[in-house]
């Protein structure tokens, strides 16, 4: 009696242990290297970005409608030192049915292109203020009261099985915006759940090794849009970094050439919230892909290229991009100003406007379609991002998703003229086949400059009619180096 006395003693010991161990790895896994100080603006880098995204529904009090928006405000400021300041925002906002996207808009607001514009981020914590000829926008992180504590769990209780996660105490952040038409979005974000982040919070981006990010994956959202309540479910993606989020292109042949080598790689960064229909459990997905692209080559995945997850707000991790795949299987195609606005040179964009994920390891695997097909921030580096949603499984259960779709396809080479036209041919469906698509692949095979041109100014062939891009791209949106302090507050910089 007493020896089995000891032997479940032992278990039991063993078993608080072992959960002891994993509480500790579960906690590091979820908190990373996150600081509070981390919400806040970076003097010392040289780009800084916020991005809030999110999917809204018109609601009565009680319950939610069929209308509603996919948002993505960016705000980023970007220093290249003798070449001047490059300081944005941008936004777009996509009207939806039944959570499908019915039409869209974009706007992008360069500093450089108003009198007085200016973007003011406070050091230590989130205070940003963006303006810009009529536009005024403002986020700032404010204390949680009684009332906003009452309006998190009624908003929550939209979203069936949607909870804190355990021992975190919500924030609040406020987040006005407006439009060049008059249109205002005026919100409240209640965080719910830890930040994710890459280990030490740093990752890789466009092969710089320097770049920290983090996400905040579960905002419980409540507010206006056009004057109508809304509510739903949105996130923070964050990112700074000590070098520019680019190269100079524009000083010479020399820079050029390095602008080339930046082309070569394309990447696909996603983010969406999923819903289990089965155990009504909520997860978000963060995934960057990225690949380094040669001409008969295959495409070489860079250092970092992962998906993060996490579910309920308590589990959280890190899936490698071996044990993962990402791949677009749908594409929009279209020409000069209706590619990308800031680039009136008629050149030709191709983005994957569908694309399927999966991971056996996981055991997820879904799809995503952006709607309306072709969307695309217009801003000084090409690539497309817009809302989508989709379908899928994990672990055999149905899965909702809901988030953003990002990619590049910087680099048109041989062999991706081929993949394309191999995914339009042999589509079923008639949205996705676009014979003048595939008439344009065919003809660019046997005329691709990769194939008369040397490589790397082969890029610069295929993406531009000239090389005058200063004075064509560049001119208009940027500023003089101007930064500063603000005289009555020195944890405020002004960037102009």
């Amino acid at each position: 009696m007493l020896a089995s006395r000891r032997r479940k003693r032992g278990m039991t010991n063993r078993k608080v242990f072992q959960l002891i161990v994993f509480a500790i790895l579960l906690l590091g896994s979820i908190a990373n290297a996150y600081e509070p100080s981390w919400d806040g603006n970076h003097p010392e880098s040289k780009s800084e970005a916020w991005t809030w995204m999110g999917h809204l529904q018109e609601f009565d009090g009680t319950r939610l409608g069929p209308n509603g928006v996919g948002f993505i405000y960016y705000y980023t400021r970007n220093d290249q030192g003798q070449m001047g300041s490059m300081n944005f925002r941008s936004s777009s906002l996509t009207e939806t049915v039944n959570g499908v996207g019915q039409s869209y808009k974009t706007s992008t607001l360069y500093a450089a292109q108003y009198d007085n514009a200016e973007l003011r981020a406070r050091r230590g914590r989130l205070d940003l203020t963006f303006t810009a000829g009529d536009i005024a926008d403002f986020v700032r992180a404010e204390a949680m009261s009684a009332a906003d504590t009452k309006e998190l769990h009624s908003t929550m209780k939209l979203f069936p099985g949607l909870a804190i996660a355990p021992g975190f105490t919500p924030k609040k952040v406020v987040f006005n915006a407006s439009e060049e038409d008059g249109t205002e979005m005026k919100l409240r974000f209640y965080t719910i759940w830890p930040v994710l982040a890459p280990k030490d919070g740093l990752m890789r981006f466009l092969g710089q090794a320097d770049t920290y990010s983090f996400s905040e994956p579960m905002l419980v959202t409540v507010g206006t849009y056009k004057g109508k309540r809304v509510a739903g479910l949105s996130f923070l993606d964050r990112q700074w970094a000590k070098q520019f989020f680019g190269v100079n292109i524009y000083t010479g042949l020399g820079d050029l050439v390095k602008y080339a080598h930046a082309l070569k790689f394309s990447h696909a960064w996603s983010a969406f919230h999923v819903f289990n229909e089965r155990t009504k459990e909520w997860s978000f997905f963060h995934l960057w892909h990225q690949w380094e692209r040669n001409d008969n080559v295959a495409d070489k995945l860079t250092e970092y290229s992962g998906l993060l997850y996490m579910k309920n707000g308590t589990e959280s991790g890190v899936i490698d991009s071996s044990d993962y795949t990402w791949k677009g299987d749908g594409y929009v195609w279209a020409q000069g100003k209706e590619v990308l606005l800031d680039y009136p040179l008629g050149r030709y964009g191709f983005f994957p406007s569908r694309a399927t994920y999966s991971s056996p390891k996981l055991g997820f695997s879904g799809q995503i379609v952006a709607t309306p097909h072709l969307q695309n921030l217009n801003q000084p580096i090409p690539f497309y991002e817009g809302y989508a949603s989709g379908v899928g499984t994990w672990n055999g259960d149905r899965v909702r998703i809901q988030g953003r779709l990002e990619s590049s396809r910087l680099l048109f080479r041989t062999q991706d003229y081929k993949e394309m036209l191999k995914t339009l041919e042999s589509t079923k469906e008639p949205e996705w086949r676009q014979p003048e698509l595939q008439a344009w692949l065919k003809a660019n095979q046997r005329d691709n400059p990769a194939n008369w041109l040397g490589h790397p100014l082969a890029v610069l062939a295929s993406m531009f009619k000239g090389l005058d891009l200063k004075l064509a791209i560049f001119g208009d949106i940027l500023s003089d180096d101007q930064v500063e302090q603000d005289p009555r507050d020195p944890e405020v910089v002004i960037y102009r």
